[in-house]
């Protein structure tokens, strides 16, 4: 099982997660497939999970809303869940990581 879990800040205005949230849904279906939200959801925190056939949908949905403008600004945390623990990670660290190239 995979998940994505998407954290917004609790101090968002209403119009930016509704805003958010449709960006979410619309991300996670993709040319990959489709993840709905985990009926777990709820306001703020959003789970998209799915087995191994899910797993380029995820992939794909997460790298989209990283180029949503304005989507990491409204996000408190932004998860990724792997059947094996040390393939977990946090998304946004991952993401203010610098990738270092050799040359």
């Amino acid at each position: 099982m995979y998940q994505t879990i998407i954290q917004f800040r609790n101090d968002l205005p209403e119009e930016t997660l509704r805003e958010m949230q449709a960006s979410c849904d619309k991300a996670f279906d993709n040319r990959a497939g489709r993840v709905v939200r985990a009926e777990r959801s709820d306001r703020f925190r959003l789970i998209y999970e799915g087995e191994e056939e899910y797993f380029c949908c995820l992939q794909l949905g997460a790298v989209t809303l990283n180029r949503v403008k304005g989507f990491r600004d409204c996000v408190a945390r932004w998860e990724w869940i792997d059947e094996e623990p040390d393939e977990s990670h946090d998304i946004l660290e991952a993401l203010a990581t610098p990738l270092y190239v050799r040359g």
